[in-house]
C-alpha cells in the first residue's frame, strides 16, 4: 500500500494575520461587472441549501474573499426569511416558549415535507474593481409577504449582553443585516427583499 505524509507548519495568530494581509495586497482585480439568477422550487427547498453555492460564486471574486463572513450571514439570513416566513409563513414567535426553536424546526420540516408549490429566487448583481465594489442581492418568494412598515421598530441593532437581547429569542436577523449592509429595504408586497453591500480599500 501507498503511504502518504503530510508535514503541517504552525503559525500564531499574530503571524497568520500578517501573512493573510501580505497576501491581500498582492491581489489586483480588472473591473468586473455581472448579473445571476438562481431560483429554487419545491424539491430543491426541501433537499439543498443554496448558501453554499452563491458563496463559491461570490468567491470567484479575488476582492471579496476578505468578507466571506459577512458575505455568508448576508445569504442566509436572508434565505432563512424567504423560506421560513414568506413561504412556510413560520411564526418566530414559537421560538419564545419553551423548548421553542425544537417546536419550531419540527414545524419547518414538517412545512416543508408538505410544499407542493412556491419559489425563492436569488438575483445577485455586482460591480467593482481592486478599490471598491457594490453587491446588489434580491430575494422574492412567492409567499403572501407581511407588513414592512411594522419594522421600524428594529431600526437600532442589538447589542450583545444587553437586556433586550438577552430577553428576545428571535427577531435578531433584520437589524444584523443593518449592521453589515449599507442598506436594506422591503419591497412590494414584503416578499421581496433587497440589500446592498459595499466594500472600499
Amino acid at each position: 500500500d501507498d503511504i502518504s505524509l503530510v508535514e503541517l507548519g504552525m503559525v500564531n495568530a499574530a503571524d497568520f494575520a500578517a501573512m493573510y494581509q501580505s497576501s491581500q495586497q498582492t491581489i489586483t482585480a480588472e473591473p468586473v461587472s455581472w448579473h445571476f439568477s438562481y431560483e429554487l422550487r419545491p424539491d430543491s427547498l426541501r433537499y439543498q441549501d443554496p448558501v453554499p453555492l452563491l458563496l463559491h460564486l461570490l468567491m470567484e471574486v479575488p476582492t471579496l474573499r476578505r468578507y466571506s463572513g459577512q458575505l455568508f450571514t448576508i445569504m442566509t439570513e436572508l434565505y432563512n426569511n424567504a423560506l421560513e416566513h414568506g413561504l412556510l409563513g413560520l411564526s418566530s414567535a414559537l421560538k419564545q416558549a419553551p423548548e421553542g426553536f425544537k417546536s419550531y424546526y419540527s414545524a419547518r420540516n414538517n412545512h416543508l415535507n408538505k410544499l407542493k408549490q412556491g419559489t425563492v429566487c436569488f438575483t445577485l448583481d455586482y460591480q467593482g474593481d481592486d478599490q471598491q465594489g457594490l453587491l446588489v442581492v434580491d430575494v422574492i418568494d412567492s409567499g403572501k409577504g407581511f407588513d414592512y412598515a411594522a419594522l421600524a421598530s428594529l431600526t437600532q441593532p442589538f447589542h450583545e449582553g444587553s437586556h433586550q437581547a438577552q430577553a428576545v429569542l428571535s427577531g435578531r436577523g433584520i437589524p444584523l443585516l443593518q449592521s453589515i449592509c449599507s442598506k436594506i429595504e422591503y419591497l412590494g408586497c414584503g416578499n421581496h427583499a433587497r440589500v446592498e453591500f459595499k466594500w472600499t480599500a
